[in-house]
Formats: C-alpha cells, sequence, structure tokens
C-alpha cells in the first residue's frame, strides 16, 4: 500500500519538475485511482497536463540543477566534499548551469547543517546534565 505521504515525499520528492512527477505517477500503475488524481490534480495546481507536458523539455534545465545541487549537498554534509561520480555528473553540464549546482550545493547544505545543528541542541536540552549524574 502507497500512501499520500510516502507518494508525494518519497516517490515524487526526487523528480523536480512537474512533467517528471506526472510521468513518474503514471509508470507507478497505482491500484487507488482516486489517490493517483488528487496527486495528479495537486502537481498540476492550476495547470493543464497540456502545459505542463509542453514544457517539459524547457523545464528540465531545472530538475538537473535541483538533482546534482541535493546530491552534492548530500556529500558536503555527510563527507565533507563531492564525491567524484556526483563532479563528474555536474561538471558535463555547461558553465553557467554547474555555477548554479554549486550555488545549490551550497546553500542546501548550509540549510541543512543549520537545521541539524537546531535538531540536536534541542535534543540536549532534553538530556540531564553532567555535573549533575
Amino acid at each position: 500500500m502507497i500512501t499520500a505521504y510516502e507518494l508525494e515525499n518519497v516517490i515524487l520528492a526526487t523528480e523536480f519538475s512537474k512533467a517528471r512527477k506526472l510521468k513518474k505517477l503514471k509508470s507507478i500503475n497505482l491500484e487507488d485511482k482516486e489517490l493517483e488524481q488528487s496527486i495528479k490534480t495537486k502537481i498540476l495546481g492550476s495547470e493543464t497536463e497540456e502545459e505542463v507536458l509542453g514544457r517539459a523539455e524547457a523545464d528540465d534545465k531545472h530538475h538537473w540543477i535541483e538533482h546534482f545541487g541535493n546530491r552534492a549537498a548530500a556529500d558536503l554534509l555527510t563527507l565533507g566534499k563531492v564525491q567524484p561520480e556526483t563532479m563528474l555528473a555536474m561538471a558535463l553540464l555547461p558553465e553557467k548551469e554547474f555555477a548554479e549546482v554549486v550555488k545549490k550545493a551550497t546553500s542546501t547544505a548550509n540549510k541543512l547543517n543549520k537545521l541539524t545543528l537546531a535538531t540536536e541542541k534541542e535534543l540536549n536540552l532534553d538530556l540531564i546534565s553532567q555535573e549533575l549524574v
């Protein structure tokens, strides 16, 4: 069973354009057609499917900037550097898009790092001080 939460936040989350989300949604072949229609309506917003699919090529640049930016951000946070295979894939993009990926990666890594630190700090507030033990 696939829930709406899983569908939106896990399965379709790796697609960064409406056209790609629609294509992936169709490929899943959900048994729950009501859920599928609900998610499709959410994806489209005020647009038609024809409008979204008509600009799929134009939106693809955004998809790949987001894709590689998020991947590089994860590398930065977990390894402290961008993995060679991620860097190679990024480097194959045109220079302008490569620069946008670097900006996306650094801003996302900084945002996630701040969120992680704040969450860790919040957890530490709930612990008993070592001085009291």
